[in-house]
This record gives C-alpha cells, sequence and structure tokens, in this order.
C-alpha cells in the first residue's frame, strides 16, 4: 500500500518509531512520546505486529494520550519541523501500512 506521509494526518492517532524515538501520530497529533505504558506496549507490539490484542491496547492508549495533546492544528506542520530524512520516512510509511491493516482487522471484531 505504502502510504503517503501526507495521509498520516487523516488516519487514527497511533504510535510510531522514527530515527530511535517515539511519537504519537495520526489526525490532529504530533507528539514526542515517553509514556512509558504506551512505549513498553509499543516495543512487544514491534517483536510481533500480528499480535492484535497489544494493538489494541496501544490504540487505547494513544486515544488517551490524544485526549491530552491533540487536537492540534499544526500536527503536519510540526511533523515537517522535525525533518526525518527519506530512510526514516520510507520505515514510517512502511510502519503505517502494517498499522493500517490491523486497524482494518480490528475494525471487524
Amino acid at each position: 500500500m505504502n502510504i503517503k506521509i501526507d495521509d498520516l494526518f487523516k488516519l487514527r492517532p497511533f504510535i510510531y518509531e522514527c530515527d530511535g524515538d517515539c511519537y504519537v501520530l495520526g489526525q490532529g497529533i504530533c507528539q514526542y512520546c515517553a509514556d512509558t505504558a504506551i512505549t513498553n506496549d509499543f516495543s512487544k507490539y514491534q517483536k510481533d505486529v500480528t499480535n492484535l490484542k497489544v494493538f489494541k491496547k496501544i490504540c487505547s492508549k494513544c486515544d488517551d494520550f490524544n485526549m491530552v495533546y491533540g487536537n492540534n492544528s499544526r500536527a503536519y506542520n510540526d511533523f515537517l519541523e522535525l525533518r526525518f530524512n527519506e530512510k526514516t520516512l520510507d520505515d514510517l510509511a512502511n510502519q503505517i501500512d502494517v498499522s493500517i491493516e490491523n486497524f482494518k482487522k480490528t475494525a471487524k471484531k
């Protein structure tokens, strides 16, 4: 699928790894994430992206995180200011593709 990064900010917020740091990115949010409850689950998820139980848990935590830090009309511009290189953006696009597939799978259940 390889979604365009521009489309990221139309999606439900989720956590992604960029250059070794975690960010919650999506509609209305571009926020560095040091919340250990989210990052620890994300580490588990990265080891097995097919684990939908952990995925759902992360989604719930990202929704809570978004309630606190979201509704940022500058989220896309904030993301551009991070100035990630092409390799990081390609990796992010792959992570987004996987999360979209998991969003689809969990929506059916």
